[in-house]
């Protein structure tokens, strides 16, 4: 269904595991509810879906791939299942209408790039469980006011948090090992 721009509703089978890279790039649908029979959505499953507004993300999925919801600029309201242990690399990239999130308690890493240029960004929930942000995984949320990075975080990407202008508020906690080059640069 890649490039249906036409498209514009997605009823899914109950009997639906998988969906795969691509299937649903660059449609114009505005609201998924994925079935609760879904396991994993795979890389650039949705991606491009410059309409999509909100998706609902079923406790029964444990994989997003890479750039999955990537360039869905009008998204707005996300609900991650907490079967979800990794925030995959431009995993909400370019996703300008996403404001708030929260990352659900289970979660270990944040992988490269995973909410660059949200650019309305400006409340984000870390889990307790999360270890690692990766590189460049809020580069340029503009928004963002503050940041609570938790206790078990050790390690923390170049460039994670560069070019975030309105954070005000940092609190890294005495577990951390690793800050990499660049990673609070340009945030006046």
């Amino acid at each position: 269904f890649e490039y249906c721009s036409n498209l514009k509703t997605i009823t899914f089978p109950k009997s639906l595991k998988y969906i795969g890279s691509c299937a649903f790039c660059s449609i114009d649908v505005t609201h998924l509810s994925i079935p609760d029979s879904v396991v994993s959505i795979c890389e650039s499953a949705f991606c491009d879906c410059t309409e999509l507004k909100s998706i609902i993300i079923p406790n029964s999925v444990r994989d997003l791939g890479s750039f999955c919801f990537g360039n869905c600029r009008q998204l707005s309201d996300v609900f991650l299942s907490p079967e979800i242990k990794i925030i995959n690399k431009w995993l909400f990239s370019r996703c300008y209408n996403l404001s708030k999130i929260t990352i659900p308690e289970g979660v270990t890493a944040i992988h490269d790039n995973a909410f660059e240029e949200c650019t309305n960004l400006t409340n984000i929930t870390l889990p307790e469980t999360l270890k690692t942000i990766g590189y460049g995984a809020f580069y340029k949320c503009s928004k963002l006011s503050e940041i609570n990075i938790p206790n078990n975080v050790s390690d923390i990407g170049w460039y994670a948090f560069k070019d975030c202008k309105s954070l005000k508020s940092i609190n890294i906690p005495d577990g951390i090992k690793e800050i990499g080059c660049g990673t609070f640069s340009d945030c006046e």
